[in-house]
């Protein structure tokens, strides 16, 4: 369910695996739990958070929050229609049953305003 998980420098963080939890819990827990801390992760180009999620009982979340006040425009796209996109990329995945994109919803009280919150999800390397 939650576990403490380590980053390369040593730092403590807790995850969820997504499969042991119903998937409409953990977009309930991205959409509507307090943002507890908030994190600008810098080497984006747009403005993108590392969030930590009051779940309850339970240990923190991660999330990863992208607001659309921080969406730098681009020629091939309508501005303000990031968040929108990164959200049917998902609803897309589970419709096909890929699960290739992490739980992401829409949330619409962020810091910054509406913008998409994701499951963040630690890269473990698998051995070859």
């Amino acid at each position: 369910m939650v576990e403490v998980a380590r980053f390369p420098d040593g730092q403590e963080f807790y995850r969820v695996h997504p499969r042991t939890h119903a998937v409409d819990d953990i977009c309930a827990f991205l959409r509507d739990s307090d943002i507890l801390q908030t994190g600008l992760i810098p080497w984006g180009s747009n403005y993108t958070f590392l969030v930590t999620l009051d779940i309850g009982e339970q240990d923190p979340l991660l999330g990863v929050y992208k607001p659309l006040r921080g969406e730098s425009p681009l020629w091939d796209f309508p501005d303000g229609t990031l968040y929108r996109r990164e959200y049917a990329a998902y609803v897309l995945s589970e419709a096909l049953g890929w699960q290739i994109v992490p739980p992401t919803v829409i949330r619409e009280k962020g810091p910054h305003g509406i913008g998409t919150m994701q499951l963040y999800m630690h890269h473990v390397r698998e051995e070859a």
